[in-house]
Parts: C-alpha cells; structure tokens; sequence
C-alpha cells in the first residue's frame, strides 16, 4: 500500500502543520489542510473522530467533519454508513491505512461493507485514501481524502500522510480539550474512582481508605451522577477517558 519514494510529490510538513495550528475552530480545520494537498491530487478531505471508550451514551457515537464533499453524499455517511465504512473498522484493529479502490479485494468484507463501497463508487468517491490516527485516552481519528485520479495512488508518500493524519487529529483534539469541561471530582472522590478503576468493590475500597462502607457508597453515588454513569465499569471508563486519573 506504500509509494515509493521516487515516485512521491513534495508536500512542506511545516507548512501544513502552521496552517492547521491557525485554526481555533473544528471547522476552520479541513480547508486549511485541503488548501496544502490539492497540489498532490487531494479533491475532497473529511475527519471523523470517534468518543473516547465510556463516553458513547452522552455524546454522538461519532463526530464528523467534511470539506469539499457532495453535501448529500456527506449526510448519507454520516447517515447509513459511518458504523460500516470498512476502510474506519480495518484501520481501526491493524492502525494501517487503506487506499478505498482496494477494499473490495480484503478478506472478510460483511455484505453491508460490500454495499457501502458500492454506494461510495456510485457517488464517484472509487480513489481515496483512509487514514487512522491514535491519541491519548482512546481518542483516535480517521482522516478521509478523495482523489482527483487513480495517478494520485502512484504520486503520494505514504508516510508523509500519515504525518498529516497526525498533525490534523492531534489540532482536534486540542481544540476539543479546550473548549470542553472536565467533571471536577473532589480529592476523596478521585481516591475512590481509582480503586474502582482497579476492580475493587465498595467495602474493599473502604477498608483501603480506612472510611465506613457507607461513606464510600456516598462517594461512589457522587462519582456516578458526575460522570454520567450508572455502573462500576461505566464510571471507571468515563474517568479514564477524562483524563481523570493523572
């Protein structure tokens, strides 16, 4: 799935990453991103960010952000198909990345991967590269590019876009980071979160803490109702999504 080096149009890293840390808004991102690649083939650019694990139930399953695409094709994606996209699942278990044209030749494709790549080609998206991207507390992201030609694949560095994958997730979330608010747990709060993180049940938990077993379900009740949760596991998650943890 890799270019050779030879074969590689030039791209300023530099460049990109300057333009894309102007950018104080999610949707201020994509365009400036896309105004460095049409150089290289680069048609149409999208980003999809998926929740950190444990926050799925008060937040989007997904956050999706688009630029130059079809308007219809982008609310039939998010739509129908952002749960399908095979090239989001592959990248997501191996962390390669995945030029669309050959998807259909993958093993294992289900019937409904097969459907949405047919309806991709159907809109014209046949050439286009999916690019996973891993950050801190399971905040990963896939950055989607569209490309004018089948040529593209032979003139783009491969490592080089993952770079740019990179640099783009790495700008959302810092912009998410400062626009969201954290739960704020107390000090004893915190102590409690992180036993229950490690599997302990309330009366170990106390016993640890040299506290009653009712304080601790106080505590623990506390802990639900700030972070959303409803559950032991639930709450563990959502803390270790928020960072919580140090």
């Amino acid at each position: 799935m890799r270019t050779t080096a030879a074969g590689c149009l030039p791209l300023a890293l530099g460049a990109i990453e300057e333009a894309v840390r102007s950018a104080e808004e999610p949707e201020e991102v994509l365009p400036l991103v896309l105004s460095q690649l049409v150089t290289i083939g680069v048609s149409s650019i999208s980003y999809l960010k998926r929740p950190s694990v444990g926050l799925e139930v008060d937040r989007k399953s997904h956050q999706l952000y688009t630029y130059a695409t079809c308007p219809d094709w982008t609310r039939a994606y998010e739509r129908d198909f952002v749960n399908v996209d095979p090239a989001i699942r592959i990248g997501a278990i191996t962390g390669k990345p995945s030029w669309w044209g050959d998807l259909l030749d993958a093993r294992l494709l289900t019937a409904t991967e097969r459907a949405y790549l047919k309806a991709a080609a159907d809109a014209g998206l046949k050439q286009g590269l999916t690019l996973p991207a891993f950050g801190p507390r399971g905040m990963n992201g896939f950055l989607m590019l569209s490309l004018n030609s089948p040529e593209g694949k032979n003139t783009i560095c491969m490592q080089t876009m993952e770079t740019v994958s990179y640099i783009v997730h790495r700008r959302y979330l810092e912009i998410e980071m400062h626009q969201s608010v954290t739960p704020s747990l107390s000090p004893r709060e915190l102590d409690v979160v992180r036993w229950m993180v490690r599997g302990k049940s309330n009366s170990v938990i106390a016993d640890i803490l040299e506290l009653s077993p009712s304080t601790v379900d106080t505590y623990a009740r506390r802990i639900f109702l700030k972070l959303g949760a409803s559950d032991r596991v639930t709450a563990s998650l959502r803390a270790i999504a928020f960072g919580l943890l140090g």
